[in-house]
């Protein structure tokens, strides 16, 4: 790694990885050793794998995380590996159109407000409006429909997060799940909400195979 000021971390290796000082995912995901399609949702697997390639950042430095293709369970962990460090991480995501990374802010502070004394699950969430995916159920709000969603907003960091925040807003302090179904801006945004309204996220994860929801992933807000 180098010595730099902040570090520079990429989620996969694409052509401007040269510039980074870590890259945390090979091309193929299934590279990582005891990883594969059978297994996909186990991401305590891709949680240790990220925390060994982020071993060597220090606690309570600032990171620049650059979002590329693919994989919103490892996106997860990284966060989680983020919060855990402590770390100041600005985001950057890839934008197909412009060949390259847009700045996306930084990640919110985390305002511990609650000790989750009360373990139900006050709503459910899906972040961007799918009526297609036959397995979520019609009582699973967007956060964002889909004319939130279009080019003309889905870079724009002050507008993705106002409106997560907006629709969060009443949940301060509880327990929700989030369906995750696409685009890593909404989740961002999502997160940022969460960590400053001190709502403990369970994320379900699709799998293709079975058509369902079935596999959680809990966000650890720091």
């Amino acid at each position: 790694m180098k010595n730099t000021e902040k570090t520079n971390i990429i989620m996969r290796e694409d052509h401007y990885y040269n510039n980074m000082d870590i890259i945390l995912l090979p091309k193929n995901i299934f590279d990582i050793e005891g990883y594969s399609p059978e297994n996909i949702d186990n991401t305590s697997l891709i949680d240790e794998y990220i925390r060994q390639a982020m071993a060597d950042v220090p606690n309570g430095t600032a990171i620049e995380l650059f979002i590329n293709y693919g994989f919103t369970r490892a996106l997860v962990s990284t966060l989680n590996v983020v919060f855990e460090k402590n770390l100041d991480c600005g985001i950057h995501i890839y934008n197909d159109d412009l060949y390259g990374y847009m700045e996306f802010g930084r990640l919110k502070k985390h305002n511990k407000v609650n000790k989750y004394t009360d373990n139900t699950f006050a709503a459910s969430f899906q972040l961007v409006n799918r009526k297609w995916k036959k397995a979520l159920e019609a009582s699973v709000q967007p956060v964002f429909t889909d004319g939130q969603v279009d080019v003309s907003h889905m870079f724009d960091a002050d507008y993705m997060n106002q409106t997560a925040y907006n629709v969060l807003k009443d949940y301060a302090g509880k327990k929700i799940y989030l369906y995750i179904t696409g685009l890593k801006q909404a989740l961002i945004a999502c997160v940022n909400a969460a960590r400053q309204l001190d709502i403990q996220m369970t994320l379900k994860h699709y799998n293709p195979d079975d058509e369902s929801y079935g596999h959680t992933q809990n966000l650890y807000l720091g």
